[in-house]
């Protein structure tokens, strides 16, 4: 099951990634873009340790 919530995740946040306005949204919290917040959701995602019940 976690695996099949990857395999549709990471393709999702990667086309949201490379959208040309995440390099232009300011993120919600604290400094930087929202193509930021979105590598480092990515990053969490891919890793083996993501809570995709959270």
């Amino acid at each position: 099951m976690r695996r099949h919530l990857r395999n549709l995740t990471l393709p999702l946040l990667f086309a949201l990634q490379s959208h040309t306005l995440s390099g232009l949204l300011l993120a919600n919290k604290g400094r930087g873009t929202l193509r930021g917040d979105l590598l480092r959701l990515i990053s969490a995602a891919a890793s083996d340790d993501f809570n995709f019940d959270r």
